[in-house]
């Protein structure tokens, strides 16, 4: 059923759109304001390109101190370090957003107020490398050197390299053996678990019993499997990932340590900071001074 609704989508997206310059919608650090930490929406980032379809309706997307409405057809693309919230969508809208992040390899087709959630596979992205020619990556971040220009021959050139790049997904995703992502794992709850924690670290209201509820099973179950696979407890894990993402934000030079905490689910600053020198044994003030360039 995942594999049906997932190739049907990209196969309406390749007859449907024209990738033009006119429904391109790009990004980068230097084209959005700094974060205010009293926004309302659940702010983030990630440290690869994050791609969102608009293929019906119109959805609001959130940058610090900007809210856009975009109606379909369209493509949004952040470019990594991007402060920015999820989409919202409306019951006659739908969005298809793919995270390029280096180990959440993750999509998700929003339908109607719906989600159906792809992971896909190691498997996967090979073939897709193989049919590009290149990593899927490089090809990406050719492709986004094409969207500045205001030259009609890089607008062909963005429409057919857009074209490539969905087109050759499809292929991949049709002839992979095993196209959804098993994370590695022997225990599906324990995936399942993580996989929760990888797109929702950043929101500050998320809980051991959220996790559980999304792998289906009781939070005391979800503790004795996680303590059982990985050696930590669901809570702690969490906070370790939340503090790797920290630390990588602050490492980038471009973040204050009480942004950093914001950003990464921590609704304390000073809890944040006790927490980050216990597990790193130095202040997370030396990153962001530049006093300390590596994690």
């Amino acid at each position: 059923m995942t594999q049906n609704f997932f190739t049907d989508f990209l196969k309406r997206v390749l007859d449907d759109f024209s990738f033009r310059k006119d429904s391109l919608y790009f990004y980068d650090i230097g084209s959005v304001m700094q974060a205010k930490t009293d926004s309302l929406h659940l702010m983030h980032i990630h440290e690869s390109w994050e791609i969102k379809i608009v293929s019906r309706g119109t959805v609001k997307f959130f940058f610090p101190g900007v809210t856009l409405d975009i109606a379909a057809p369209a493509v949004v693309v952040t470019g990594p370090g991007v402060i920015h919230a999820n989409g919202e969508v409306s019951a006659d809208s739908e969005l298809f957003a793919i995270s390029f992040e280096s180990r959440e390899r993750w999509s998700a087709l929003l339908s109607g107020g719906r989600s159906r959630e792809i992971w896909f596979s190691a498997e996967l992205f090979r073939q897709w490398d193989q049919l590009l020619g290149v990593p899927h990556i490089s090809f990406l971040e050719r492709l986004l050197k094409f969207i500045k220009p205001a030259d009609p021959v890089a607008e062909t050139v963005l429409a057919g390299m857009f074209r490539t790049f969905w087109g050759t997904l499809l292929m991949a995703y049709s002839q992979a053996a095993s196209p959804q992502d098993d994370a590695g794992f022997k225990g599906d709850k324990v995936a399942k678990a993580l996989r929760y924690i990888s797109v929702n670290y950043h929101s500050a209201s998320l809980t051991v019993d959220d996790i559980a509820g999304y792998a289906g099973v009781t939070p005391n179950y979800l503790a004795n499997l996680f303590k059982q696979e990985i050696g930590v407890s669901p809570r702690r894990k969490l906070v370790e990932y939340r503090l790797d993402k920290a630390c990588k934000i602050l490492m980038k030079g471009s973040c204050s340590v009480k942004k950093a905490a914001w950003l990464t689910g921590w609704q304390n600053p000073c809890y944040f900071s006790r927490e980050f020198k216990r597990f790193y044994k130095y202040p997370p003030s030396q990153i962001a001074s530049g006093k300390v360039r590596n994690g």
